[in-house]
């Protein structure tokens, strides 16, 4: 992964940290739901950008600088929440092989599970619908986002 994947990624820990503390601290306060669906929206946010940044890192390097500007606006610019199944499905376009062998590694995993729980509980936030979800809840999600982005760099850097 690149150094602005990863700085991406930390910047998003340390502000669920902060949260974390934060409501902790102030467990009755109402911005507790407030900042809880920041996190979950940075949260997914982030996995977002970095999977879309892998891709795209991954199909570009060595290309003519037409075929970058294509593949960036065909994925960096692509609404797509960060779902294993979209990155199935994205994997799957560019490398059947590379899709079975990430398929493979994640299928029935809790990290799957908690990735794609945090894309729904995102979308949930942005219809509207009510959530009842922890800041606790929201970094293991992460965690588990983080997981399954370093499974699909493997992948990706695989021969």
């Amino acid at each position: 992964m690149n150094t602005e994947n990863d700085r991406c990624i930390n910047d998003c820990e340390n502000e669920i940290l902060k949260i974390m503390q934060w409501a902790e601290e102030n467990k009755f306060h109402s911005n507790v739901r407030f900042l809880v669906n920041y996190a979950v929206i940075k949260a997914s946010g982030t996995t977002e950008i970095v999977f879309k940044s892998l891709l795209h890192s991954f199909l570009s390097e060595g290309c003519k600088t037409e075929t970058q500007k294509f593949l960036e606006k065909r994925i960096l610019d692509l609404s797509c929440n960060p779902s294993t199944g979209n990155m199935e499905r994205l994997l799957d376009q560019i490398d059947p092989k590379r899709k079975k062998a990430f398929s493979e590694k994640i299928k029935g995993t809790p990290e799957q599970n908690d990735l794609n729980s945090l894309v729904s509980i995102r979308n949930d936030i942005a219809h509207g619908r009510s959530v009842t979800t922890t800041i606790t809840n929201v970094k293991r999600c992460f965690e588990s986002g983080k997981i399954i982005i370093n499974i699909l760099d493997s992948i990706l850097n695989s021969n």
